[in-house]
């Protein structure tokens, strides 16, 4: 059998070429492809023919996307996984920081990741949830999460100076793309594996509501990214405070 690439049935377009390689156990295709600099989708056919003229040629349809502005690479609704641990960092006021808010870094994530603290680094595949939002203001000897709905506002005005400007109740939207594990810039879910983001959703607009029940939260999430997709979750659980 063999492999050829066709454009509207007849030519072989550049930027998609594809090998075909024969093992007793097994057949491969490999094919590479060039990055598309222009906004038009464009589509090739791989089409796959065996020795045999009786049998059938096999056609299978490759659509490349077409550049946009958009940083999320995940095109579709997400439900994320079980959000089954928790990294709940604040920033709050003490004797020499008096702010009017405190400013809360929480991760969450699923089986499978773990945070290095030697090496400040993630570690593992998984996937997680980092969410930064604005509480109200609290002395860091008795800060608590406060239960609320938190509104998602755009990364520069969730930032913006004069600190009196910045309100309790705002979760930060997303800037540059989530592909930085340590620091994303804003909210971010991402899909980890081997310690690299490989995918990521950011957070445009939507609410993260906070609730507890005796010494259990649950943080929920309810997110549109830049394509336009939702991103839903829950985490529930114990939450220890990083200062």
């Amino acid at each position: 059998w063999s492999v050829r690439v066709e454009a509207d049935g007849t030519t072989d377009p550049s930027w998609l070429s594809a090998t075909n390689v024969v093992a007793p156990s097994q057949h491969t295709v490999h094919y590479a492809y060039t990055v598309n600099e222009t906004e038009t989708p464009r589509t090739a056919y791989l089409v796959l023919t065996h020795a045999d003229d009786s049998v059938e040629p096999v056609r299978v349809k490759v659509t490349q996307r077409g550049k946009t502005d958009v940083n999320s690479t995940i095109y579709e609704d997400v439900e994320t996984g079980p959000m089954l641990y928790s990294r709940v960092e604040v920033r709050a006021n003490n004797d020499w920081r008096d702010y009017p808010f405190v400013q809360w870094t929480l991760t969450l994530y699923t089986d499978g990741l773990t945070y290095n603290k030697t090496w400040a680094r993630w570690e593992g595949s998984g996937e997680r949830m980092r969410i930064l939002l604005l509480g109200s203001p609290q002395h860091e000897d008795d800060v608590k999460l406060e239960e609320m709905t938190y509104e998602i506002v755009p990364y520069d005005e969730y930032n913006k100076q004069p600190l009196t400007d910045r309100q309790p109740g705002w979760a930060c939207g997303s800037r540059g793309d989530g592909k930085t594990v340590l620091y994303p810039s804003g909210t971010w879910y991402q899909v980890i594996e081997a310690g690299k983001a490989t995918q990521w959703a950011s957070a445009e607009s939507g609410t993260i509501t906070v609730s507890k029940n005796g010494d259990d939260y649950t943080v929920s999430w309810d997110l549109t990214s830049d394509a336009g997709c939702k991103v839903t979750g829950s985490y529930t659980g114990p939450i220890d405070i990083i200062l």
